[in-house]
Order: structure tokens, then sequence, then C-alpha cells
């Protein structure tokens, strides 16, 4: 159990707190090569060069050098000065066609420090069919689950105070017709020079070092049931929900860890309802995920303040 909440800890920590800016000089109407791709500026005024430099920055950011060749039609300023990006397409190694992208909202993004210290950007429509899914995996679920492609959803919003040594913020990530999942993190005591030593490359950024990097104020995770529920009513049979129920109750019988008999009896009402569920922790004190793993079993709850909730 405590492997699992140190990975969903980190996972975040590495979305919300790793992001870069990467500056290109791309005068409108020119096309401009980069190691992850080119990306098609034609359609773009002299008064959107800026932001459209941006956006691509924030697109090699998110997909990095596996992104391939980019290009998208067309980079506004909105009204509220943000970057407003269209049409995007781009290509993975493994897809054989480009996957689309419909809209990608820049609303803020620090363009002065590595990494940024504030961001907010919104990605509406992804869209992936059997063929571009990154995994066998993924491709087996949408047929399982017959569905012709999954069109997702992801927001992040951070704000780092490198004097206050904190972030807060949150991540969240929409299947529509299926789900989402939404993690509010606040973060404090951030190890400010060994983040600028990642960021610089001189440091690798391995897992040990992460779990020293920053301790943990507040986390939260909620997944919200948006018809992943009466996909799988209709296509597992009840059967195999009773096994699922079945093999937790033997599981909860045989635990002696407080936090994982909480957990998997929440797993259990999950299979029962399959609406949603919250699970978060907010100990007295911040603590590191290197003491994280320290806890003894019986002290984990009342010392992580660790609470699920099943709806």
């Amino acid at each position: 159990m405590k492997k699992l909440m140190i990975t969903a800890l980190l996972i975040a920590a590495i979305g919300a707190g790793t992001l870069y800016y990467i500056k290109q000089d791309n005068p409108a109407g020119t096309t401009t090569s980069t190691e992850s791709g080119t990306t098609d500026t034609s359609s773009t005024t002299t008064a959107d060069a800026g932001s459209s430099d941006k956006a691509k920055g924030v697109i090699n950011m998110m997909f990095g050098p596996a992104a391939g060749m980019m290009k998208y039609k067309s980079a506004t300023t909105g009204a509220d000065n943000s970057t407003i990006v269209k049409g995007i397409e781009f290509n993975l190694p493994t897809s054989p066609k480009p996957i689309k992208v419909d809209e990608m909202v820049v609303s803020k993004f620090d363009t002065e420090n590595k990494p940024p210290l504030f961001y907010k950007i919104k990605i509406s429509g992804l869209h992936m069919d059997q063929s571009t899914v990154p995994s066998p995996q993924m491709a087996i679920v949408l047929g399982t689950l017959q569905m012709s492609e999954l069109v997702m959803d992801l927001e992040v919003d951070a704000t780092m105070d490198p004097a206050a040594k904190t972030q807060t913020g949150f991540i969240e990530f929409t299947v529509r017709k299926i789900g989402k999942i939404r993690v509010d993190m606040n973060l404090t005591d951030f190890d400010m020079e060994a983040m600028k030593k990642m960021n610089q490359g001189q440091t690798p950024p391995n897992p040990m070092a992460l779990m020293g990097l920053f301790k943990v104020r507040k986390f939260k995770v909620k997944y919200t049931n948006l018809g992943l529920k009466d996909k799988l009513k209709a296509q597992l049979p009840p059967e195999m929900i009773k096994t699922a129920k079945t093999t937790l109750k033997a599981q909860i019988d045989q635990s002696k860890h407080p936090v994982q008999k909480l957990v998997l009896e929440a797993a259990s009402d999950f299979l029962d309802k399959q609406n949603g569920f919250e699970l978060s922790i907010e100990p007295s004190e911040p603590i590191s995920l290197m003491a994280f793993q320290t806890i003894a079993p019986d002290k984990a709850i009342s010392t992580l303040n660790f609470k699920v909730d099943v709806n």
C-alpha cells in the first residue's frame, strides 16, 4: 500500500513540478524544424508568433522527443492573454497515424524560470483509437468496452513559491464517457538547489532523489464515474464481480495493515457503487516520501490522517 501511495505522489509531483519552457525563434509564416518535429505556423500572425512558440514549448514538454512531427492549425491570444492553440497533430513512433488534439489553452506560464514557478494548461479533446493508444492493453480495453476511440482532457494548474519552498496545485485527467481523476496537492520544503541541478541535467531525476525533494502537506486523489460503471455492467458477467468481491473479502480478513485494510474495504464498497472515491492524506506535520516508508503500520492512519471515502 505504501508503494502505491508513494508512486501516486511521485507521479503527481513530477507532473506538476518538472515542467519546463522551450523557447523557439520562429517568426510568423515560417516553419521551424526542431528535434521533436516541425510546427507549421503559416496560419498565425506576427502578433501571435510569441504565443505560438510558447505553446509549442509546452507541447514539447508534455510529449517530449517522442512527439515526432507536430503541427497546429492556429495559435491566437485570448482576451485574458492566454494562448489558444487549435488543430494540433503529432506523431508517436509507435503510431501509424497522427494523434489529434482539438485545443490547448495556456492560461499562464512562467517563461523566466526553469522549472516554471507557475503554469495553467488545459488540453481538450486528445483523440486516440485502437491504432494510436500507447499500449496493447489499452487497445484491448477499448475493444472490451466497445469504444471506437478514447477522447481525453487534461488540466494542470500549479504555483511554486521559491522563498517559502512550497508548491500548490492540481492535475485533472478526464476520459470522456469513462471517468475523471483529479489530484490536488500541497507540497512544501522543496530542495530548490536539487531541483535546479535536475533541470540543468547535472543530476538525473531518479526516484530516490525525488523522494527527498519535498514534503507532503496535503494530498488528495478523487475519481468520478462518467460512464465506466454502466459500460462495465454491460460488458462484464456478474460472476466476475462476485469473484472479485470474494477475493477482496479474503484479503481483508488476512490483512494486518490498517491502511491496506481500509483501502481493500473501500475497493469492495466501490465494486457495489462504482460511482467514485476519494483518497486523502493530511499529516499533522509535513512528511517526506522517504519518511513515509518508515511509518509503523499501526500508526499510519493517524500519522497521515489517511481517509478513504466511496460514493
